[in-house]
């Protein structure tokens, strides 16, 4: 898992993982925000806009542009082994991006600042509250909410 900090005080992690069961790659984000700042955002357009950047960084339409920038590079079989012609790779690009989906995870902070975050973990007491859950393919314009609250 990676994390770190943006401009706007949110924590953001990341994971990658395989559903056998579903046959999907899920690139999943944790986004934890404060209750001040899901007043301006709603964590809704959060996980729309954070979906759309990820599109729109990652989806080409130009194959050989996908085969050194898209996210199957990251996917793809790396053993010896070629491609019969052109339309092999393709195929080939085209269906792992099929399987990889984003699902992303918005919560707000159950603390006010950093010092308080020891105290929370001795008792126990959750640091994130999840409020959000969204996932879709990256393929395609659809998201999936599930509401949290």
């Amino acid at each position: 898992m990676r994390e770190g900090n943006n401009a706007k005080g949110r924590t953001i992690a990341s994971a990658v993982s395989y559903d056998w069961d579903r046959n999907r790659l899920i690139i999943q984000f944790y986004i934890g925000t404060s209750k001040k700042e899901l007043e301006k955002y709603s964590a809704k357009d959060l996980c729309y806009n954070v979906t759309d950047k990820i599109r729109r960084s990652f989806v080409f339409d130009d194959y050989s542009l996908k085969s050194i920038a898209g996210l199957s590079r990251f996917f793809k079989h790396t053993g010896f082994g070629t491609y019969k012609d052109e339309q092999e790779k393709i195929s080939n690009i085209t269906e792992i991006e099929k399987t990889i989906y984003i699902k992303i995870d918005v919560s707000f902070r159950n603390f006010d600042d950093s010092s308080q975050i020891a105290e929370k973990i001795k008792t126990g007491f959750p640091l994130y509250t999840n409020i959000l859950t969204c996932e879709s393919p990256l393929l395609g314009k659809d998201i999936y909410y599930v509401d949290r609250k």
